[in-house]
């Protein structure tokens, strides 16, 4: 799963700005995916962008595996926030 999430955040290296995007692959680099995970969502969500090449099961995935639909850490509320970005990646 490791590699797959590495290649969802690489793969949308082009919406992130340079900062966002150290501090997501900060938290990758030292092995804690779901920190970088929910870095890399926050980002998505909060500028409305969703990874071309995956399907939305693809993500929500991910999100089960590293368990960011029962724990937080940086958004006690990212599980409602990926539920709405959700929505608008199947009607877009």
């Amino acid at each position: 799963m490791e590699t797959k999430l590495l290649n969802v955040i690489n793969d949308c290296k082009e919406y992130l700005d340079g900062e966002a995007m150290d501090e997501v692959m900060h938290f990758y680099n030292h092995g804690e995916y779901e920190m970088a995970l929910e870095g890399f969502l926050i980002e998505m969500i909060k500028i409305k962008k969703y990874p071309k090449k995956y399907q939305i099961s693809d993500v929500i995935n991910l999100c089960y595996y590293y368990k960011i639909d029962r724990e937080s850490v940086f958004d006690s509320e990212i599980w409602d926030k990926v539920s709405s970005w959700k929505e608008g990646y199947c009607n877009k």
